[in-house]
């Protein structure tokens, strides 16, 4: 095969790719995204098919002719991965963070490539409301100061995991009130950097978690059963077979299992409540008693049961 041949084969042009060209790209990265890009064709995420998805695409791959862009572009590409192409079925969602990381990378090189490997690494959410919530602060955050709206992004996955929509929103205003204050702590409170930041988290926080209450749970145990029951989180256990079950709480002689944390109620203290009742519904289970299916016991013995 002729050299031009295999050059054109590797770097196709035209409307297919909507006016954009690997040429572009710089020479060390061009392989990098001849091969994302043509994967998405073959898993038909881009194509005909999909047009506004793929105008969007190839519009931000244009600016590889800005000086290093081609970087935050191979991040793009490479935040791509199997759990985040979902963002490819939804063609409002896909614009709009494609967008937002374009204004970062056009106020800082390294904004852009941060924005799009947060996004690699599932730091915008699992969910299209997740990423919505997120496109809508930052927008918001952005009118007050960039370098703000950024820290709060950094520190975006870890409020989903300690609070609901509303905790966030409760967050963000603390955040902003300290911003008026004092711009640096504030950029160290939306990262989560900051004792405060934990501080206001556990404040907001619905969730009551284990590890908080072991020692109290630990004491009541034994003062309810005469002897030292260790109590410990589910994890430890065969966790598909307790997926199957749907089971809270795992008792055994000397041992109770229960959930890492648990949001069952709006409170925090109906949520403590609970791990005081598992305590307490333990601690009074019948002698010899056995929940587990006859052929399952061997694995666990005495499962769910304290022998008094």
């Amino acid at each position: 095969m002729k050299s031009g041949e295999s050059r054109k084969s590797v770097l196709p042009e035209g409307s297919r790719y909507g006016g954009f060209s690997l040429q572009s790209v710089c020479w060390g990265y061009r392989d990098i995204f001849a091969k994302a890009i043509e994967g998405l064709f073959r898993q038909k995420l881009l194509g005909p098919e999909r047009e506004e998805i793929t105008r969007q695409f190839f519009e931000l791959l244009k600016n590889c002719d800005q000086a290093g862009f081609d970087h935050v572009l191979k991040e793009f590409l490479q935040a791509l991965s199997p759990r985040t192409r979902w963002l490819l079925e939804l063609p409002g969602i896909f614009v709009d963070v494609t967008a937002m990381g374009q204004l970062f990378a056009e106020s800082k090189i390294y904004y852009g490539t941060a924005y799009f490997r947060i996004l690699g690494e599932n730091g915008f959410g699992d969910s299209p409301q997740d990423v919505q919530n997120l496109m809508r602060h930052l927008r918001r955050l952005r009118e007050t100061d960039e370098e703000l709206a950024f820290a709060f992004l950094q520190g975006y996955r870890h409020l989903l995991d300690n609070l609901d929509a509303a905790g966030i929103e409760l967050f963000i205003a603390q955040g902003l009130q300290i911003f008026h204050r004092n711009r640096k702590s504030a950029l160290g409170f939306m990262r989560g950097d900051l004792q405060s930041s934990g501080n206001v988290i556990r404040m907001l926080t619905r969730d009551a978690r284990l590890t908080e209450l072991q020692p109290l749970l630990t004491s009541l145990l034994k003062a309810l059963v005469g002897y030292e029951v260790e109590v410990s989180h589910l994890g430890r256990l065969d966790s598909d077979f307790l997926l199957e079950r749907g089971t809270p709480m795992v008792c055994m002689y000397k041992w109770l299992y229960l959930p890492f944390k648990v949001r069952y109620f709006d409170s925090p203290a109906q949520n403590r409540n609970w791990y005081m009742l598992m305590a307490l519904v333990a601690a009074g289970m019948p002698h010899r008693r056995q929940l587990l299916p006859h052929s399952r016991a061997s694995a666990l013995p005495d499962l769910r049961r304290f022998d008094r």
